[in-house]
């Protein structure tokens, strides 16, 4: 499964509380969606593709599908202009049954004035993303640097997100969040899941859902299919994880009107379900190995292999029980780490290159007792991932296309192998899943390489735990316009990371037929893991957009207009000037922190030329200090995030001192 939610969540965070905005006036403001959320424009009347890419109205009758615009079925985010609608197509292209199914499309446009013809189209990984729903939230931060000058095309595949039908599994979800707080055997947990899964499967199939159409080759199709729909004449195919897979299968089926691909994370059809605990061993392995050749960390966190697996005999025998909130809706949750569990929580870890540098201090700190904070946000945010996951359709594509090619021998012998991950993995359990899914099996093609000729871009990520760069090169061997890179400290999805993985990417759509530049890779050395920083020292500092002056770390990152990050993201400081009361500031940032509880003064503290009213926010499992100053009509804002292990000394050696040297920027 893919997971887009920790990466720099803390410093994502804090960017997203910068639209409170600086005073009015004077900040610049934001542009304004073009198209209303919710809305569309008209399409195009040429048949052929404009200068932009424009989707073309007459073209809805090409192909085997027909488009239709509609509604957006999610919030357009304001300063974005998206239009949307749903391609109809066959449910089942070998059977003349009559059954359609509709396929959800977000388009995302371009603010460009001089818009490339050939937009990016992006396949959703998993199998079973739900693509629309959360990448709309966060397409300026993590597909627009992408996109630059060409239109954005999100779907959500059959099966999946706003299609219809939808193959999610709320029976699964469900028993997902009621295991939370749960310290069942593997068996109990098993055959609770299991049962949930039958019953998800028996309701779709009564809804008269046929499993058998509900795999890659037919999502192909209805790529080929939207394509045409559209009025493309060529289009660039970008897939993560599982959306590589797809891309694969698309280059094979329907290689016409790709001008190039982008496979990121790679899942090659040959790959085996037997190789997942070989392949989480592998990332395990880099990981520890990382540390103890990084002197600062190797000093910090020594023999942290010993320390993680003593951590987790030791959270087997006595569980430890700490609340995690949601960042989607602020609700919180009771969540039980037990040693098994934090071996899920850092192979979901490994996925993300942001929470890389912070895995060897959040294992020391808990197996010191001092601080499960972040192993306890992983395990949660690890579940969560069940609200975007169309889980009938995982197990539809699993059991069609890749479980048929294992034998249970092979699946039992992996789980055998690697015993400490049997609870994570347990990839015996999906032969009496899929003998009872009816998903039909896939024919020997579905296992074999793909060769292709088009331009393509491939792409690993050294610590990635699901798809290993063996994958990736792998891969590349059999498609002869291939370039291939691998990053050094990188998890999975390397292209949405930012800094040189996002700059290869879109020098490749620049010029697929040419190398990109990676001169970058060089300079790329691992992980910058986290380690006890020392004494801090303050330097002064004009933060413009802020409208403020005040002080910040030596060494930290300014990481948006008005907020600074150490270089791991784990403590970051917020500070300006809002043009609102103390109470409609602490209103919003509520809002943005998804605060749902009342939140009261703590105190007071008075500096040479403001009074503060004092708070403390629970922002994602991190303690956040905040204080606010009202002051003529206007209000100071000074926010401080830090993990719990750290926050009494950056509460004194940075919060209070912040508070002391802040005042107005004339």
């Amino acid at each position: 499964m893919r997971s887009r939610f920790f990466g720099a969540l803390l410093i994502g965070t804090l960017l997203s509380a910068c639209s409170l905005g600086p005073s009015a006036g004077q900040a610049t403001p934001q542009p304004q969606a073009t198209v209303a959320a919710g809305q569309t424009a008209a399409p195009a009347a040429s048949p052929e593709a404009t200068a932009g890419g424009e989707p073309s109205a007459t073209a809805a009758a090409q192909g085997n599908g027909n488009y239709a615009s509609a509604k957006c079925m999610f919030e357009v985010p304001s300063g974005l202009d998206v239009e949307c609608g749903f391609l109809t197509v066959p449910e089942n292209r070998t059977k003349d049954n009559g059954r359609t199914v509709k396929i959800a499309v977000g388009i995302f446009k371009t603010a460009s004035k001089n818009p490339k013809p050939d937009p990016i189209v992006y396949l959703e990984g998993g199998p079973g993303g739900n693509a629309l729903s959360g990448w709309s939230k966060n397409f300026e931060r993590i597909f627009a640097p992408i996109a630059g000058d060409r239109d954005f095309i999100i779907f959500d595949q059959r099966g999946t997100g706003y299609s219809e039908p939808s193959l999610a599994c709320q029976e699964y979800t469900d028993e997902a969040y009621y295991q939370l707080d749960k310290h069942y055997t593997l068996e109990e947990s098993t055959k609770r899941i299991n049962d949930a899964l039958f019953k998800c499967h028996d309701r779709l199939a009564k809804e008269g859902v046929d499993f058998t159409a509900y795999n890659s080759v037919e999502s192909a199709a209805d790529l080929d299919d939207l394509r045409q729909a559209l009025g493309y004449k060529e289009w660039n195919v970008y897939g993560i994880s599982y959306g590589t897979r797809l891309a694969l299968t698309a280059m094979r089926e329907h290689p016409d009107g790709i001008r190039s691909v982008i496979l990121d994370s790679v899942v090659p059809l040959q790959s085996s379900e037997a190789e997942t605990p070989v392949d989480a061993n592998r990332s395990f392995t880099t990981f520890f190995e990382g540390c103890a050749k990084d002197e600062a960390c190797n000093t910090a966190y020594p023999n942290l292999k010993d320390t993680f697996y003593k951590l987790v005999d030791q959270l087997n025998a006595n569980p430890v029980t700490e609340e995690a909130t949601d960042p989607d809706d602020g609700k919180t949750y009771k969540v039980l780490l037990s040693g098994d569990s934090v071996i899920g929580t850092l192979f979901f870890a490994l996925y993300q290159t942001s929470a890389i540098p912070l895995m060897p201090r959040a294992i020391a700190d808990a197996a010191a007792g001092k601080d499960y904070s972040l192993l306890v946000r992983l395990a949660y945010l690890s579940t969560m991932q069940n609200k975007d996951i169309s889980v009938g359709m995982l197990y539809t594509v699993r059991c069609n296309e890749e479980i048929p090619f294992d034998t249970s021998e092979q699946l039992a012998a992996a789980d055998d192998a690697y015993p400490e991950q049997r609870g994570l993995f347990d990839a015996g359990n999906y032969t009496p899943i899929c003998n009872a899914w009816d998903a039909g099996k896939a024919p020997a093609d579905e296992n074999q390489a793909v060769s292709s000729d088009l331009p393509t871009l491939v792409l690993s990520g050294e610590y990635d735990p699901a798809t290993p760069p063996a994958d990736a090169e792998e891969a590349a061997k059999t498609l002869t316009k291939s370039f291939y890179f691998n990053f050094p400290g990188y998890g999975h999805g390397q292209s949405v990371d930012g800094g040189c993985a996002t700059d290869i990417t879109t020098a490749f759509l620049d010029d697929p037929t040419k190398q990109p530049d990676s001169a970058c890779i060089a300079d790329l050395k691992g992980p910058e893991f986290a380690v006890p920083e020392g004494p801090i020292t303050l330097k002064s500092v004009e933060i413009t957009d802020g409208h403020v002056k005040s002080v910040v770390p030596e060494g930290w990152e300014q990481v948006s207009d008005v907020a600074y990050a150490n270089k791991t993201g784990d403590l970051a400081i917020l500070q300006f000037r809002a043009a609102q009361s103390a109470e409609q500031t602490l209103d919003l940032l509520k809002q943005q922190f998804s605060i749902t509880d009342d939140v009261a003064s703590s105190g007071d503290h008075t500096s040479a030329k403001l009074t503060w009213k004092l708070y403390t926010l629970n922002i994602q499992g991190e303690i956040g200090d905040l204080a606010l100053a009202e002051d003529g009509g206007e209000t100071y804002v000074v926010l401080v995030v830090s993990p719990k292990a750290s926050h009494d000394e950056i509460y004194s050696s940075l919060f209070i001192p912040a508070l002391d040297a802040l005042e107005p920027l004339k």
